[in-house]
């Protein structure tokens, strides 16, 4: 064979394919013990030789990058197995997520991304004022400093948020999200 290779070399690839596919599928099986998650990962790796053909200059270079190409990919895949199953005994032996809990979490986390968004569509001055009362936990008097505004300045922007969430979630939205403001917000915004 000639060195160095040209690049897309169909008769080369071709050549190489044959010799080494069937001892890389081999030796990915060994490591990975699924032979069709081993020949995924030869062809992958065989494609990827395709592509660097012309960076190659011997046959041992050749050899060298598909048997440790082959290595580290079936390394991969074991570690994000093991990631893997570490989550799901977790998840078995943890009751936080069992499917009431799940399903508490999922309505939770959906109607805070609901008000979120409605927060997000307030006047400027309301959400700021809202903000600072619920996420910051601020008197009237804090926020108006801060603001440099009057405290009634401040409760009426208060007012106005709270009128305009009303508004614009329905009635048992809105009691969730003025519940979830004064207990759950924190940090959130």
């Amino acid at each position: 064979m000639v060195f160095p290779l040209e690049k897309n070399n169909q008769l080369v690839f071709d050549k190489i394919f044959i010799q080494f596919y069937a001892s890389l599928c081999l030796f990915a099986k060994s490591i990975i013990h699924d032979e069709d998650q081993a020949e995924d990962i030869v062809q992958d790796i065989m494609f990827k030789f395709w592509n660097k053909q012309a960076d190659f200059v011997s046959l041992e270079s050749i050899k060298s990058f598909l048997y440790v190409s082959v290595k580290n990919s079936c390394f991969n895949i074991l570690d994000k197995e093991k990631v893997k199953a570490k989550h799901e005994d977790f998840m078995k032996h943890s009751n936080l997520f069992d499917e009431d809990n799940a399903l508490k979490h999922i309505i939770k986390s959906e109607t805070i991304r609901q008000i979120a968004e409605v927060l997000e569509t307030l006047p400027p001055q309301c959400k700021k004022v809202i903000k600072m009362s619920f996420q910051d936990e601020l008197k009237p008097k804090e926020i108006a400093l801060e603001l440099g505004i009057t405290i009634s300045s401040v409760n009426n922007q208060k007012m106005r948020g709270l009128s305009l969430l009303k508004e614009r979630l329905s009635g048992q939205d809105f009691s969730l999200a003025t519940a979830l403001l004064v207990i759950h917000f924190r940090g959130l915004f």
